[in-house]
């Protein structure tokens, strides 16, 4: 019976083994992770996901938006199943298992974009030196179809724009021929904070974004450019 003796991060650890050339290789391995900063203490993972999840989702700067979409996905998607389980416990296996279970109730791309989520908060743990590795390798998603964009004809367009309030018809035809989006429409002045530069393709606007009164703030002023679509010709009276 043989006993290895390691204190890397200042605190006594010690483990048993039957061979004292175990022991020693241990050690030996144990002191190299040290020295490489590679270190783990194995008790460091001993903290559930939940917890760890909640702190890591707490300090990260987003826009009020994604920070309500991750807080959803921690609630409905994460929590519940993998939540209770302490990060060290958790393989590729489980979260394989996870995305099989999620495939169920969500799209390709809804499921795509928890995993994702799912992803940073391990590589967060492996960064904080709270586990060694990610379980988040070799899972296998669901492939999301291709599926082919038809876009209105102008016809269908003035149907839509004369089918609105007149105050928003400007607002329909600038989204069929710019292919902006609603918080990209609603920041679309012409004073000087909008410019437009048709040779070249582009449009610099304010963008709008929703808030968590469920009012429009501005969010920051963006570029887009690029060739005009088929289907973004200018329509006529």
């Amino acid at each position: 019976m043989a006993r290895a003796v390691a204190h890397p991060d200042g605190a006594s650890r010690s483990k048993t083994f039957d061979r004292e050339f175990d022991a020693e290789q241990h050690l030996v391995s144990v002191q190299h992770q040290a020295l490489s900063g590679t270190y783990v203490d194995a008790s460091a993972g001993n903290v559930t996901v939940e917890s760890y999840s909640k702190t890591w989702l707490a300090r990260q700067v987003r826009r009020p938006a994604t920070e309500a979409a991750h807080a959803s996905y921690l609630k409905q998607h994460v929590i519940p199943f993998l939540g209770a389980r302490r990060l060290r416990d958790v393989r590729p296996g489980d979260i394989q298992a996870w995305a099989r279970h999620r495939s169920e109730v969500l799209s390709p791309s809804t499921l795509q974009n928890v995993y994702r989520f799912v992803g940073g908060l391990f590589a967060a743990a492996v960064d904080d030196r709270l586990i060694p590795v990610t379980p988040c390798v070799g899972v296998k998603l669901p492939d999301t179809p291709e599926v082919e964009v038809r876009p209105f004809e102008p016809a269908q367009i003035r149907v839509i724009a004369d089918a609105v309030e007149p105050r928003w018809q400007a607002m329909v035809v600038a989204a069929a021929a710019l292919g902006m989006r609603q918080g990209e429409l609603l920041g679309l002045t012409l004073d000087a904070s909008t410019s437009c530069d048709a040779r070249s393709g582009s449009i610099a606007r304010w963008s709008l974004s929703r808030t968590e009164s469920r009012s429009w703030a501005p969010l920051r002023r963006r570029g887009r450019s690029g060739p005009s679509r088929p289907h973004s010709s200018p329509l006529t009276p």
